[in-house]
Formats: C-alpha cells, structure tokens, sequence
C-alpha cells in the first residue's frame, strides 16, 4: 500500500492547490473533492457515515493541515491585492435581485443538471439574462427537477450507494457559479466552460456504474 499519509506528500499537494488558487478560484474546491473522492473509495453498507469521517481526518491530517496553511497564505493575498473576498456583497439588495426577483441559482442549476445528463443541449458560450423563461410554470417545472436530483441524491446516500459520490462531485464543481454565493459571470445564467470538471466526474460515472447489476434489478422489477 502507497503511504499517501506522509508530511512530504502534503506538502506537496498543498503546494499545487495554493498554484491552483492563484490560476483560478475553482482551485478552493479541491479539499471537498479529496473527501467526496475518500467517500467514494472506503463508503460500504457495514460502515457508518462517521466512522468514514473520522478515519478520513485520522488518515489524511496532516495533508488537512497544508491545505488550511495553504489556504491563508492565498486569503491574505486576496485581501491584500482586491480588498474583497467576493465580486459583490451578499446583502439585500444581492438576495432581492438574485434570489427572490430572477431565481437565477434555479435557473443556472436547472442548465447545469440538465447538460450533464443531456450534454451538448446547448452549445452556446454566452447565456444572458435576457434569455431567461421566467414564466411561474417554467420555474416551478425547474424547481422540481432540482428537488427530485436532490431527492434522489439523499436516497443514494442513505443507501449507502458509493457511485452518488462522484455525481456529488460533479454538481459541487459548478458551486461557485450557481449564485448561491456572490460571484458573478458577466451578467449570464451559466457558461459551458464551467462543466469541464464536472464532465469528468461523469465519464468517470458512467464507465464504472454496475450495468450488469442494474439490468437484474430492472428484469426483477419487470
């Protein structure tokens, strides 16, 4: 067994997640996706959740502890060279435009959910807000699309399932640029660009799902 565990790894890994943050704020996600990756890996229908997470903290600590150094070091920097840690302040008049008046983290989930399941639906670079349906029936349809995936989600993990992990991934890679927080994308719902990760989570996904097991499931239920 490779012992991954070790200052010297850590360090070097934290190294690259500090280049990363610097080549792009995508970067900062990368500790989420060692674990959800750790998940994926040890997660079994005999062990419980927190035992999972308690061995993923034992295991990799000290690799956790270069990534918060390395963390700090590029915060500082932020601060010093923009003032800011976001491109707005999530205030009242963020939540009012973006949450309560456009729904734009439903509008730009809704796009997200649906390219990786349907890929190349739309090709376009730029999606406006203009291009917004924001019809009441068009945004409750959206909503439940993304309450059924959440839905669907919450059963896999309680199933223990580990292949849900890499789907967790995928939608995590896109976070940053759902207006859930204030980062802005010039003024558009979406960019395709931002799925290039995610993408690969979902390859990853459909090459190793258990076809086999799936069709004596579906035969069975038939």
């Amino acid at each position: 067994k490779i012992k991954s565990n070790t200052w010297k790894n850590s360090i070097v890994i934290s190294i690259l997640f500090f280049l990363a943050l610097l080549s792009k704020e995508l970067g900062i996600i990368l500790p989420i996706l060692i674990f959800f990756m750790y998940m994926y890996l040890n997660v079994n229908p005999e062990k419980k959740y927190i035992k999972n997470i308690e061995d993923f903290f034992y295991e990799y600590y000290k690799l956790i502890i270069c990534l918060i150094f390395s963390f700090f070091i590029y915060f500082i920097l932020r601060l010093q060279a923009m003032g800011d840690i976001y491109h707005e302040t999530l205030d009242k008049n963020y939540i009012q435009e973006i949450y309560l008046e456009n729904y734009l983290p439903i509008h730009s989930l809704f796009f997200y959910i649906k390219q990786f399941i349907v890929p190349f639906n739309e090709l376009t670079p730029l999606l406006p807000f203009d291009h917004l349906n924001d019809h009441k029936i068009n945004i409750l349809l959206k909503s439940i699309v993304i309450l059924t995936t959440i839905i669907g989600i919450a059963w896999a993990l309680i199933k223990k399932n580990q292949h849900i992990w890499l789907f967790l991934s995928a939608l995590f890679s896109i976070f940053l640029v759902i207006y859930l927080i204030p980062l802005t994308i010039a003024n558009n719902i979406a960019h395709n660009r931002f799925m290039t990760l995610g993408v690969a989570f979902i390859s990853i996904l459909i090459v190793i799902l258990p076809y086999e097991k799936l069709r004596l499931s579906l035969q069975r239920s038939i």
